[in-house]
Order: structure tokens, then C-alpha cells, then sequence
């Protein structure tokens, strides 16, 4: 504590000081600790897919994981550049064969050309 030695009313309280640039680097690592749930997920889910035990490379898989994550959001980010084609197309098509109605003459057997063609103009 250092009194004010002019009027004698103020003491200030000094603290230790921190480096600023610590602090940051501090905050930026504990941000790329926190997992996306995708993450999380995903460790889980290779490990019983694959049986594979990440004891001692925790930190390796979680990095790959989180480096896979970000180019999965990078790429939702971006627009599509292909042409969206119908989701149900071949649905369509098929309604509109069943809708497609066409009457045939029963009575009129097919000719085939051989006897009584007749041309009309």
C-alpha cells in the first residue's frame, strides 16, 4: 500500500503485476480445448467402432477431429456451386405415368398394313 504523501486521505492498493501477452495465450489455448460436441462424439464413436484406445494420444485424436471439424464448417459456410436437382424426381415421373390415362379403341383389332390400307387426305 502507498499513501498519498501531498494530503494523506488516498491509499492505493498495489497488486503484482501480469504479463498482458500471457494472459491471451492462455485464454487462446483453453478456447482450442473446448471440444465441439461433434467432436466429442465422433472420439466416441471411433472408439467402439474400431476398438481403438486412445489412452495417451487423447490429444492427437481430438486435434485431427477438430481440424476435420473446422473444414466441415468452412465448407457449410460456402455456397453451393452445383445445380440442385429435384429431390424427388423419379417420384414425379412416376405419378405422372400413373396419372397418364389413354383410352384405346377395344373393338379395333391393329392393322398391320397388309389388307385394306387406306390412305385419307
Amino acid at each position: 500500500m502507498i499513501d498519498n504523501s501531498i494530503s494523506g486521505r488516498e491509499t492505493w492498493e498495489i497488486e503484482e503485476a501480469i504479463p498482458i501477452a500471457t494472459e491471451i495465450e492462455n485464454a487462446t489455448i483453453e478456447q482450442e480445448r473446448i471440444n465441439s460436441t461433434w467432436v466429442r462424439q465422433n472420439i466416441i464413436k471411433l472408439g467402439k467402432m474400431f476398438g481403438a484406445d486412445f489412452k495417451g494420444h487423447e490429444e492427437e485424436a481430438t486435434e485431427l477431429l477438430m481440424q476435420i471439424d473446422a473444414c466441415r464448417q468452412v465448407r457449410r459456410m460456402e455456397p453451393p456451386t452445383d445445380i440442385q436437382k429435384a429431390k424427388y424426381k423419379g417420384a414425379n415421373e412416376l405419378k405422372n405415368l400413373i396419372t397418364f390415362d389413354v383410352q384405346f379403341k377395344d373393338s379395333v383389332g391393329r392393322n398391320k398394313g397388309k389388307r385394306n390400307a387406306q390412305v385419307e387426305l
